[in-house]
């Protein structure tokens, strides 16, 4: 997620869709570098406890091995 400075409702729509997608196929999606903004959309709008967020994309793989 690295450079988005903005996501709007379509954008959100978009991940969840993913999210849905992904674990109905017996996946997981996690984001990183997410920016400030972008982690208090999803604060705001609760969606931060659907998504599995991480600093780096090391991080982030290293949560699918877990």
């Amino acid at each position: 997620m690295n450079g988005i400075e903005y996501i709007d409702s379509s954008g959100l729509g978009i991940l969840v869709a993913a999210h849905l997608s992904a674990k109905n196929h017996g996946a997981s999606l996690r984001l990183c570098h997410l920016g400030r903004k972008f982690q208090e959309v999803l604060h705001m709008t609760k969606l931060a406890t659907i998504f599995q967020v991480c600093n780096t994309e090391a991080a982030a793989f290293a949560r699918f091995s877990k």
